[in-house]
């Protein structure tokens, strides 16, 4: 992360200190939320529903199915649940079915699943 001052202002990554941010050793936190877009959460939402396809049918394999169906249960679930998927729990599980369907050679959906959560700029 980079630091630089403006007029009294430290900027940090995505930290603001001083004046702006409420005055002497106020500290602000600027920025947006990934997943605060609807189209993003429909997006993961398909994804994950063609995953579950593509398992279920044989066109895609890997080597823990059972695995692999809780991970992408566990990320429909948490975004059914919240309207946006969060952090913790639904990442580390997208995280996991990445990783199978990087295993399985299906590294973009894979990279896809990663971006939709977050974790990948594209």
């Amino acid at each position: 992360m980079s630091t630089f001052h403006n007029d009294g202002v430290q900027f940090f990554g995505g930290q603001v200190n001083g004046p702006v941010a409420g005055g002497y050793r106020a500290r602000a936190v600027q920025g947006t939320d990934p997943f605060a877009t609807e189209d993003l959460v429909r997006e993961l939402r398909e994804l994950v529903h063609e995953l579950r396809v593509a398992v279920a049918d044989g066109r895609l394999r890997v080597a823990d199915q059972s695995a692999t169906d809780d991970d992408l249960t566990l990320i429909e679930e948490t975004v059914d649940a919240t309207g946006e998927p969060g952090r913790g729990r639904l990442l580390r599980a997208a995280q996991r079915a990445a990783a199978a369907l990087s295993a399985s050679g299906a590294v973009p959906l894979a990279t896809q699943l990663l971006e939709l959560t977050g974790q990948v700029v594209g």
